[in-house]
């Protein structure tokens, strides 16, 4: 009875962690692959019978992704360690993972356990963005007309360069001080007033031409 049970469990650990979402993999110090589930095996490309074939030590895609030396870090320090991995399988799958890296002992001798979380929408999604940062700034820098981002109170946020070039300002000194100061003081009422209108909603877009202070004191 005592055996069936321990059968039992042991089954249902195998299920929990043959369909887990996260990756699941052990391996021998030494090298050889212990045990992988199907997760695991399809974030690498493959399948678990070959997976469990490998030997990490002989894997040369561990070795050029970073993964090789994360797991040595747990082995040497006897401490859990994790890292976000860009890795290229042997299978040749890419896949970015959060991998979270343990030693343990089974049947008294050492091991490594790794979990693998796939995160390489995540990661696409963060290139693209960066992108498309990149791609507005190089329009936004490109433009020969002024474009400036300030806030309610009037503190710039952006300024370009055409902006900075007109005002003899460093990028650093656009962002911080207020834009009002430079326009032309008999106009800054109505500029003003236009400004409270867009900031109590009474309007969402207004248009201005004001004259303004340039460094060496003459209006332009």
């Amino acid at each position: 009875r005592v055996e069936a049970r321990i059968n039992d469990l042991l089954a249902f650990n195998e299920k929990i962690l043959n369909h887990s979402a996260v990756g699941i993999l052990t391996y021998k110090v030494t090298g050889p692959c212990v045990y992988a589930n199907e997760k695991a095996a399809a974030m690498v490309g493959t399948n678990v019978l070959q997976l469990i074939t490998q030997n990490f030590r002989a894997l040369e895609a561990w070795k050029k992704s970073g993964l090789y030396d994360l797991v040595e870090k747990a082995i040497r320090t006897q401490e859990p360690v994790t890292d976000d991995i860009h890795h290229v399988s042997a299978f040749e799958k890419e896949v970015w993972m959060t991998v979270h890296c343990v030693t343990f002992k089974s049947k008294g001798e050492d091991h490594v356990l790794l979990s693998l979380s796939d995160i390489t929408e995540r990661q696409q999604m963060e290139e693209a963005l960066r992108q498309s940062q990149d791609r507005y700034r190089t329009l936004v820098e490109a433009q020969t007309d002024f474009i400036v981002r300030w806030k309610q109170d009037g503190q710039r946020t952006f300024a370009n360069e055409a902006y900075c070039h007109y005002f003899g300002l460093t990028p650093e000194e656009a962002v911080s001080g207020r834009f009002v100061p430079l326009i032309y003081e008999e106009d800054r009422p109505a500029v003003e007033a236009k400004l409270q209108r867009l900031v109590s909603g009474v309007t969402s877009v207004e248009t201005d031409i004001h004259r303004v202070l340039r460094p060496d004191g003459s209006i332009g």
